[in-house]
């Protein structure tokens, strides 16, 4: 069954363009979690945006994809192009690993070591 559900124009346009183009951060993260179609904890946002930008721009491909250095004007640009809302159809995408496990991995891409002590992972 295809679930499809509309998002703010302008909410879809900041994931593309990495440029906060609205004020709740929520709306962003609810977009992202039903682009991808499955849940993402906060520190899994950037990556994951970055994926639902591709997906966002294979559905509509005339949306901004570099930052907006004029946020007014694109913002009224796309609301005249675009209208208010696009449709998005939800993902059906794998996670990768569990929540802890990329929050494991993001530490210790960042040089983070992790040991083992009895039942305890400490840093």
């Amino acid at each position: 069954m295809d679930q499809t559900k509309p998002f703010d124009t302008l909410v879809l346009a900041s994931i593309t363009s990495g440029t906060a183009l609205t004020d709740d951060y929520g709306d962003l993260h609810e977009a992202v979690e039903h682009i991808l179609g499955h849940l993402i904890w906060r520190h899994e946002y950037a990556a994951s945006r970055k994926l639902a930008a591709k997906i966002i721009c294979a559905c509509y491909p005339d949306l901004p994809t570099d930052p907006i250095a004029d946020v007014p004007a694109v913002q009224a640009e796309l609301s005249r192009r675009y209208g208010a809302e696009l449709a998005m159809p939800k993902g059906s995408i794998r996670r990768a690993g569990s929540p802890l496990d990329t929050l494991r991995d993001l530490y210790i891409a960042q040089g983070v070591r992790f040991t083992r002590r009895g039942d305890k992972t400490t840093r």
